[in-house]
């Protein structure tokens, strides 16, 4: 698979098998996280690896999952295996917009060429993971979780119509996506 086909085919996943992450399997991915771009070389995210079941099981409530389904829901069974926490480092720098976005990018893809399912989230109850992961909000601003897993449900993409807003079609997500036409703009001069 290449670059261009991960980006086409990854899909967001939000119920998982049961079945653990494999510590290597978190390691190779952890492995390519100094790799992300970022604005000025500061490289001020860090990054924490939750994979301990009691812990994720624990984390897995102060997240918000799919905002466009209200009532959806997801079993104990289906809970996210593990999770990387992304953090951006106070004492490098206060922006983190930037850097998030290429690291969020650079993990998902990086999961799903290790077989991995992902999503990533960004609304979560702050003060109540700060504690429970051992944070300091003073020196570290939580700025996605990242849940991974094995997949337990599919996704396909649909052309955009009149709502960017995401639905269930059976156990699968459906995500309507902009046209090209729609968001790529071609500029030509005639230097004739």
């Amino acid at each position: 698979m290449n670059v261009n086909e991960a980006i086409i085919r990854r899909r967001s996943v939000r119920q998982y098998q049961d079945r653990p992450v494999e510590p290597q399997l978190l390691q190779k991915l952890l492995e390519v996280m100094p790799y992300y771009m970022s604005p000025a070389n500061l490289q001020p995210l860090k990054f924490l690896a939750v994979s301990d079941p009691e812990v994720c099981r624990r984390v897995f409530p102060a997240l918000k999952w799919a905002a466009y389904l209200p009532g959806y829901t997801i079993t104990r069974e289906q809970e996210p295996q593990a999770y990387i926490v992304i953090l951006g480092d106070k004492s490098v720098c206060k922006e983190f917009q930037f850097a998030a976005g290429s690291a969020t990018t650079a993990l998902s893809l990086a999961a799903y060429e290790l077989g991995l399912d992902s999503c990533c989230l960004a609304s979560a109850d702050r003060n109540a993971l700060y504690p429970l992961l051992g944070i300091d909000p003073e020196e570290m601003e939580l700025l996605y979780v990242i849940s991974l897993g094995y997949g337990a449900h599919g996704g396909r993409t649909v052309p955009m119509e009149d709502s960017c807003r995401y639905y269930l079609e059976g156990q699968d997500f459906v995500v309507p996506k902009r046209r090209l036409e729609d968001i790529v703009r071609f500029d030509r001069w005639d230097n004739g």
